[in-house]
């Protein structure tokens, strides 16, 4: 019981997998899971404290939801541990971060402290039971024994961290293929050629307190060239070209109702024999993402 406690009360009142984590690296008995599912069912503060996600309207903007799980997770935490005194906030928050730290996380197997250092935390319940003077299981170890049993686990540091890496590498790849998954239905990759008419997100009228009266896409527009890195090259209807290059996802197709590819293409025609480079222009040396908050600024301005 007062394993139980000490794993589970006094490391931020964590979820069977993590607690489960924490002892099945220092105790086992037959009815371990099974115990450990009674305790933190029958938790008074796990009970009383379950806060649930609220809903919020479509009209609001919604947060990011990969961080508002771990930002949900951490408040409940703090509340838990506080014992039904919100005000002792303060005092609990560096053990709640802590205990964040040494949870062992799904997605590599490991906790955050044990891929920054290599070893295990110690935690309360180990000083109360002792458990750093436990040999371990296969055989009794001299002093010496010990110390070569240590510095061949330092040896195989560099080994641990390139497989942590790798768990790290197929924990993102797994996710960002369940993120694609998900919203298939909502994630478009365009592959605008030269001569497509376009449409220009309105950037400026992306905040929320802005009228939304306004239109949220600007143009039709030409698609002149796009980058290697992504970005596009846009002129207007008249074949001039805007000065600076534009984010890929500001671009969407427009679909017009007249045939306009001759024009078009004497347009094409006319600015491929410019005295000058398209593109080629002062802005060149910078990245996309400064072009396109330069853009936006510059449309702030003009609105």
């Amino acid at each position: 019981m007062n394993v139980l406690k000490h794993v589970h009360d006094d490391v931020g009142h964590k979820g069977y997998r993590t607690v489960f984590g924490h002892l099945s690296l220092r105790f086992w008995w037959p009815s371990l899971p099974d115990d450990l599912k009674w305790y933190l069912q029958t938790c008074p503060e796990c009970q009383s404290q379950q806060m649930r996600h609220v809903r919020i309207p479509p009209t609001v903007q919604m947060p990011a939801p990969l961080f508002y799980k771990a930002h949900c997770d951490t408040i409940e935490s703090i509340v838990k541990a506080s014992s039904k005194d919100i005000a002792r906030w303060p005092e609990v928050v560096p053990a709640v971060f802590w205990a964040e730290r040494i949870s062992i996380h799904s997605s590599t197997g490991l906790s955050p402290y044990y891929m920054a250092h290599g070893v295990h935390p110690t935690l309360p319940m180990d000083l109360v039971e002792a458990n750093f003077l436990v040999p371990p299981p296969e055989t009794l170890l001299s002093h010496a024994e010990m110390i070569a049993y240590r510095a061949r686990q330092l040896e195989k540091r560099e080994d641990d961290l390139l497989q942590i890496a790798d768990r790290i590498v197929k924990a993102r790849q797994v996710s960002a293929e369940r993120f694609r998954k998900m919203f298939s239905n909502t994630i478009h990759d365009y592959d605008h050629s030269p001569g497509d008419l376009v449409l220009l997100r309105n950037s400026s009228n992306d905040g929320p307190l802005r009228d939304k009266t306004l239109s949220r896409y600007l143009g039709p527009y030409i698609t002149v060239k796009r980058h290697q890195g992504g970005s596009y090259i846009l002129a207007e209807l008249d074949g001039t070209v805007l000065r600076n290059k534009i984010a890929a996802f500001r671009v969407i197709p427009y679909y017009g109702r007249r045939d306009m590819k001759e024009a078009i293409h004497e347009i094409l025609d006319k600015i491929s024999r410019a005295p000058y480079s398209v593109g080629d222009t002062e802005l060149d040396g910078e990245t996309e993402e400064e072009l396109d908050i330069d853009s936006e600024s510059d449309s702030d301005g003009e609105t």
